[in-house]
């Protein structure tokens, strides 16, 4: 019993003394720092937390007469730190809205926990969106019209007031335009057309019928075309291709010429070039050098049913820089070679060399058609029968002409069904070296001449 009132006794004096040396405010720390000047207690630590009192809901509940601003955590229910407020426990950072109103032009449809806030459209004498004031200046102006429309190049306005006709004039090629108001491209400068991307094409298409026209000389890989059109490339690219899809014929390439102009055309005259094919060449991409050419000439003044021509030929001698004519087929299909007044089918200036195909034989032999203008050997030591067809069984038309020979001891005799014309009573060839014509003079006639019995 001593013993305790001893402890209580100590108890005692230790609170009196924290009472007067603390009566500034306690601070409880591991550093020996004095309490804030403001604060009853004042607790400072790194490492660790404030512990307030933890309780139950009914504990909380049960404490007698709490202080306002009295704080517990509680641990069951809704847990969390609350306050006594002085007449409830509030959830301390728990809250909702509890009632919403306003003042004109917002309305607040029931205004508690969920409120529906609207705004109301304005009238001439209601505020709402706009100040009434404001409402009826906007709608007279939603309600005005156009008076008056101007334009400048390239907008046009005709009747520019309230039925304005508004036109978009030529736009420059520069500005993204066509430069012209047909969609004609029309600059100040050269227009190069570049596709972008990599090997991609550039490609011109007409509408419906309409045609693609290339208007002055054209150039495709040169840039200086001498003529309306040029074509120059590198190696094998460097030609021209011209292909047709066509059931009923081949590619056409048709050279053409009238006198007059474009809107009075005239016949040519006689000896007017029609048209040329030339093979140029140079010193440079301008081709300066006719090498060759082929041409064709009017022979007469053309009308229409009448429209005579020739065609000549002419190359460039060696060392030289000038074409000279070769040869020519005239208006009647007379060929002449180094003459330019050919009288017979085939007329040469010159010498001439010929070979003549021979058609050796070792049996007995019936003419064909490819034997016109051969030498035809019979080589055998036995008899051998050479037999000139009828027509209707070999075609072979009038003019033809051949030689045959016997080459060796076998007598040759020549047969037919046809007419020969003859000297000779036996067709048969004298002896070996002898040699005979034949000319195929009708339908089904021959005329035979040489060493014949």
């Amino acid at each position: 019993m001593t013993q305790v009132r001893y402890i209580l006794l100590v108890a005692a004096l230790l609170m009196a003394q924290a009472g007067a040396v603390y009566a500034a405010g306690v601070a409880v720390n591991e550093d020996g720092a004095l309490p804030d000047a403001s604060a009853m207690l004042d607790v400072k630590n790194t490492a660790k937390g404030f512990l307030p009192p933890r309780m139950t809901a009914a504990q909380r509940a049960a404490i007698s007469a709490p202080a306002t601003g009295l704080v517990v955590y509680q641990t069951d229910g809704t847990a969390g730190l609350y306050s006594y407020n002085g007449s409830a426990w509030v959830q301390v950072g728990a809250g909702s809205v509890t009632s919403v109103s306003g003042t004109a032009p917002v309305s607040v449809a029931n205004g508690t926990t969920t409120p529906a806030i609207s705004m109301a459209k304005s009238t001439g004498s209601v505020d709402g969106y706009l100040a009434a004031t404001d409402f009826a200046t906007f709608a007279a102006k939603g309600g005005g019209s156009v008076t008056s429309v101007s334009g400048t190049a390239p907008i046009s306005v005709a009747n520019g007031t309230t039925t304005p006709a508004i036109t978009l004039g030529t736009v420059g090629v520069a500005n993204g335009g066509t430069g012209t108001t047909t969609g004609s491209i029309t600059g100040t400068s050269a227009l190069t057309f570049t596709a972008g991307g990599s090997n991609q094409n550039v490609t011109v298409t007409p509408s419906g019928t309409g045609y693609t026209l290339l208007n002055g000389n054209v150039g495709i890989g040169t840039q200086w075309p001498s003529s309306k059109l040029s074509v120059l490339g590198d190696g094998a690219s460097g030609g021209a291709n011209f292909m047709s899809y066509w059931s009923s014929g081949g590619t056409i390439i048709k050279l053409g010429r009238f006198r007059g102009t474009s809107g009075a055309l005239s016949g040519l005259l006689s000896g007017d070039l029609i048209g040329s094919i030339s093979a140029d060449s140079g010193l440079n991409d301008m081709f300066s050098f006719t090498n060759t050419s082929i041409n064709f000439y009017s022979e007469e003044n053309y009308s229409d049913g009448v429209a005579g021509s020739r065609i000549t030929f002419a190359t460039t001698n060696n060392g030289t820089n000038s074409l000279t004519e070769k040869m020519r087929i005239t208006n009647a299909g007379k060929v002449g070679i180094g003459t330019i007044l050919p009288n017979h089918e085939l007329e040469v200036n010159g010498t001439f060399a010929a070979r003549v195909a021979i058609n050796a034989q070792t049996a007995s032999y019936t003419l064909a058609a490819i034997d016109n203008n051969k030498f035809i050997t019979m080589d055998s030591t036995g008899a051998m029968t050479l037999t000139l067809p009828l027509n209707a069984s070999v075609g072979i038309p009038v003019g033809f002409q051949c030689t045959i020979a016997q080459k060796n001891t076998g007598t040759v005799t020549i047969s037919s069904s046809a007419t020969m014309i003859t000297t000779a009573t036996t067709r048969a060839f004298k002896a070996k070296g002898s040699a005979v014509t034949i000319i195929k003079t009708g339908t089904d006639e021959w005329m035979l001449f040489g060493d014949m019995n």
